[in-house]
């Protein structure tokens, strides 16, 4: 056996690093200093964003945050207009709702007439409106199908007051049958030729009671004068009167009962 010189073998310094790893433990000390880096990195960018948003929400909230559009439209899951939200020529707000079948059911509007909404039949009949008109009346309409419209308001300009008018079609401008009328001073019930009493003409008939206890029943001609009265006075007899078409008296006479 060969003896080895004791000089050429040197002890490892103790501050010597001596690596024991492995080719594949090396690489995997490696991923995870890459991950650490990207964690750091991801936790940087993520907390910049946070502030932005903050200073960018801060900055709204002093702003109303507007959005500015001619016209929203609403659809369905199908991609169906359902609502829609636009203004009309003189530029005032309407909205309309519609059903799947791209009919009008809803309307709301608003013009210088006053607030009006309308919900209509599938087939575009109105069958109920709300509107209130400006500084004059607030009324319910029905209409049915056959164009005979019932109004339900109350003038704005004589507190106190309610009316109910029946008209012969879906114009009441030209077409009043019956109104009945509830006010502080009286209450009464017109009843015309189909179409007049619109224009304050006769034929018709007018049944009231006053303020005062005062009963009466009068028949108009087609002018609107009174050519037949009969009116009940408190503590006093029923009278019945006639007048001719100029408004003079022809005939009166007492009810006395017997």
């Amino acid at each position: 056996m060969t003896e080895i010189d004791r000089d050429e073998v040197t002890a490892p310094s103790p501050h010597e690093y001596v690596s024991t790893h492995s080719p594949g433990q090396k690489e995997l000390e490696s991923l995870v200093r890459r991950l650490r880096y990207e964690r750091r990195a991801l936790y940087t960018s993520g907390l910049a964003l946070l502030i932005l948003m903050t200073l960018t929400g801060l900055q709204k909230s002093g702003d109303p945050g507007r959005v500015r559009v001619s016209a929203l439209i609403l659809e369905n899951n199908a991609h169906k207009p359902v609502a829609e939200l636009t203004t009309d020529p003189a530029g005032f707000p309407i909205l309309n709702m519609m059903d799947l079948e791209g009919h009008k059911r809803v309307v709301m509007s608003i013009d210088p007439d006053g607030s009006d909404l309308r919900m209509y039949d599938p087939d575009g009949s109105t069958t109920l409106g709300l509107s209130c008109l400006t500084g004059v009346t607030s009324q319910i309409e029905l209409t049915q199908r056959g164009g005979r419209t019932m109004l339900l308001g109350v003038p704005g300009a004589d507190p106190g007051e309610a009316f109910m008018s029946i008209f012969g079609s879906s114009e009441p401008a030209t077409a009043s049958d019956f109104e009945l009328t509830i006010s502080p001073t009286i209450n009464d019930i017109l009843i015309s030729q189909p179409g007049r009493l619109s224009d304050i003409l006769g034929p018709m008939i007018r049944l009231g009671v006053e303020k005062s206890g005062t009963t009466f029943m009068d028949f108009r001609d087609h002018n609107n004068t009174q050519r037949l009265i009969a009116e009940q006075l408190p503590g006093k007899e029923a009278r019945v009167t006639t007048q001719d078409k100029n408004g003079r008296t022809v005939f009166s006479t007492p009810i006395n009962g017997r």
